[in-house]
């Protein structure tokens, strides 16, 4: 339902500039979703949503989110310890 009203929208934010946010699926989209994670200006809940939206591979979504909340999490131990 999201995604046919994204398409509607007169922006042009429909489901292939969505999909062009994860790009090609396999290994490339886990790098762009790891690159994302790992920059603090995008909002973690924009970028899951983004990620379901454009059908990110789960496999690569996972891991590259575990990956890019590492160093966030460890940043906040050390500073908080």
């Amino acid at each position: 339902a999201v995604r046919a009203w994204l398409a509607r929208l007169p922006g042009g934010l429909g489901p292939r500039a969505v999909e062009g946010l994860v790009g090609a699926r396999g290994v490339s989209a886990f790098l762009v979703m790891l690159r994302l994670r790992l920059l603090p200006i995008f909002p973690f809940a924009a970028l899951s949503y983004a990620f379901g939206l454009a059908r990110a591979p789960i496999p690569a979504y996972v891991l590259a989110t575990v990956l890019g909340v590492l160093p966030w999490t460890a940043a906040y131990v050390a500073v908080a310890d």
